[in-house]
């Protein structure tokens, strides 16, 4: 472990290996902004970070998602996916089968705390790309799908995919992992369910995850919340407080977890300063509490940064030392309610200890943290957040579903139907009709929408708070994703997607057109001209034979398309090399 271990976090560069393509990508989060998932596409997909040029182009962000949207899902809290900015929200109708929101209240659950469904793990089948083998990688993190810059941590395990199920001891070391997905598998369709059942099957394949070149000489899943796993974050949180020395690093925390620890011989705790108050300086003591360091926190250009990570070190009483990283926070909501996902790893004899593993976050020089000097004031507006968060979770678990209808004139309607809780206080409207908000009563209809503002994702507010939801919304044409295809792809944008798709760094050929586009626009318009087709000919045959992974995402994009927005010409051609490729690779 090195000092490094909560620097910036790239998010998208952590999902994609050098020299290998993503098969599958199932991911999760607490909190989902769609405006970072977008960006997602073009990493999982083309294994690059998009620039601003790639992100602002419809063409090139739809031609990411048709790629990839088949190979990747991601699931979040029901109640946390924020409302996205800009006017650009006709793709998100396009990923709506790529994201499943997941509310784990359990029936009959007595009490009134929040359970939320909070791991940030993310499973990936990649393969190289020369054909040299497949394997599963497991990244797990306390990073959500956002914008945030806070400090966060991750880890990331490789494993080799064997030719058949491995002994039944690794599959009982996977299992957990396994019994996770399983569990995501329950909140996704059908197309999405099948993926998922690929990965576990690859994974019970796996030997084992490469520790080489790590302190650590054995690793576990701890997944909780779910079937199988109630009790596990439960059994780990006793553990952690009989150890002997422990560090807790977590920006939430409560008495009921803290208070566990009272027999360490040595603790520190890590975490934000408004979570603080007078009752944990008694448990830890003021001299081994730290926060972020003021001047992180005081950033003049709107780039603060806070704690986030989830961080636990442990040395148990026969001396085995341990560190678990993921998405729990120290607080009994984390440990004993939410649905969470922790990697736990053992240290190898002599790889660390307490002050070794404490350095890695207080040391002298740039440290991100500093010994807490005083108890800050509570915020008064808590208690009001969690009452407005309540709220909204009752607003939204109570609209059951939406039904289109379509009118005389051709447009269309959306009727919600809505039980139990009726707010007066709550709004909603759809996602790509701001225009059309209405007060949330028992009857709700949404009249005039074109075909291509059909989308399950509505915008709904609930006194002070505001989120994007997902309803199921039955009846929605199949030709409603055609409509969406036809408006971008219009005024001969289809050669500029294939020329896209066939350059060998997209960031050079987005570059290179725009320089282009500036030239031509003085003259004769910057569209991609007849004289361009035979370059683009060339450019085709040659991948299909060089590059076979792209030119399977090329066929994958074309086919997705309606016939009528693909040029007949590119078509009889492109019919004639699709059968020469795939004879090729008999």
């Amino acid at each position: 472990m090195s000092k490094g271990m909560m620097e910036d976090l790239v998010f998208n560069q952590m999902l994609c290996s050098e020299g290998y393509k993503v098969d599958y990508a199932v991911g999760t989060t607490y909190s989902l902004d769609l405006t970072s998932f977008m960006s997602l596409p073009f990493s999982l997909g083309f294994i690059e970070d998009p620039d601003e040029a790639m992100k602002n182009s419809l063409s090139y962000v739809f031609t990411a998602l048709r790629v990839c949207s088949k190979k990747l899902a991601v699931f979040c809290n029901f109640s946390s996916i924020k409302v996205p900015d800009g006017q650009r929200k006709i793709f998100y109708s396009l990923i709506e089968k790529s994201i499943f929101a997941v509310n784990p209240m359990k029936t009959g659950q007595k009490g009134k705390e929040l359970i939320n469904f909070h791991p940030k793990v993310w499973v990936i089948q990649e393969s190289k790309i020369d054909g040299g083998g497949k394997r599963i990688k497991v990244i797990v993190m306390s990073r959500n799908v956002t914008m945030d810059n806070s400090l966060d941590v991750v880890c990331e395990l490789i494993g080799d995919i064997g030719l058949k199920e491995d002994s039944s001891l690794s599959i009982a070391r996977h299992k957990p992992l396994c019994d996770f997905l399983s569990y995501l598998k329950e909140h996704a369709d059908k197309q999405k369910s099948g993926m998922i059942d690929k990965l576990i099957a690859s994974i019970m394949c796996v030997k084992s995850f490469d520790l080489r070149d790590s302190p650590f000489d054995e690793y576990s899943f701890i997944p909780m919340g779910i079937k199988g796993h109630f009790d596990d974050g439960k059994q780990l949180l006793v553990r952690l407080q009989q150890s002997k020395e422990v560090v807790v690093i977590s920006p939430f925390i409560d008495n009921y977890v803290l208070g566990g620890f009272n027999s360490a011989e040595k603790k520190t705790l890590i975490t934000r300063e408004m979570s603080l108050d007078g009752s944990v300086v008694d448990k830890f003591s003021k001299e081994n509490i730290y926060i972020v360091n003021q001047h992180m926190l005081d950033n003049e250009d709107d780039n603060a940064v806070d704690l986030h990570a989830k961080i636990y070190y442990s040395r148990d009483r026969e001396n085995k030392q341990y560190m678990y990283l993921g998405s729990t926070n120290a607080t009994r909501n984390g440990f004993e309610r939410n649905v969470e996902f922790l990697l736990g790893l053992q240290f190898a004899p002599y790889k660390s200890s307490y002050d070794k593993f404490r350095e890695n976050f207080i040391h002298d020089k740039d440290c991100k943290f500093e010994q807490m000097i005083s108890i800050p004031e509570s915020e008064g507006d808590l208690l009001k957040d969690r009452e407005d968060s309540r709220l909204l979770r009752s607003v939204i678990t109570s609209i059951q579903k939406a039904n289109v209808i379509i009118q005389d004139d051709g447009k269309y309607s959306v009727v919600l139907e809505i039980g139990g809780v009726i707010c007066n206080d709550a709004r909603i409207y759809p996602l790509m009709r701001p225009d059309l908000i209405a007060q949330l009563d028992g009857t709700v209809i949404f009249n005039n929408l074109e075909l291509e503002q059909l989308s399950e994702f509505y915008a709904i507010e609930v006194r002070d708070a505001k989120q994007l939801i997902k309803i199921n919304t039955e009846n929605i044409p199949p030709d409603r994703d055609d409509a969406i295809c036809r408006s971008v792809l219009s005024n001969g944008k289809f050669m500029d997607c294939i020329s896209f798709l066939l350059a060998d760094s997209k960031k050079a050929y987005v570059a290179e057109k725009m320089v282009n586009d500036a030239l031509m626009a003085s003259k004769a318009g910057s569209e991609v001209s007849r004289t361009d087709m035979p370059a683009i000919y060339e450019s085709l045959l040659r991948t299909a034979y060089e590059r076979p992974d792209v030119f399977n995402d090329l066929d994958a994009f074309v086919r997705s398309l309606p016939n009528d927005v693909i040029p007949e010409d590119f078509n009889k051609l492109y019919t004639c090399i699709h059968k020469a490729f795939k004879n090729y690779t008999r």
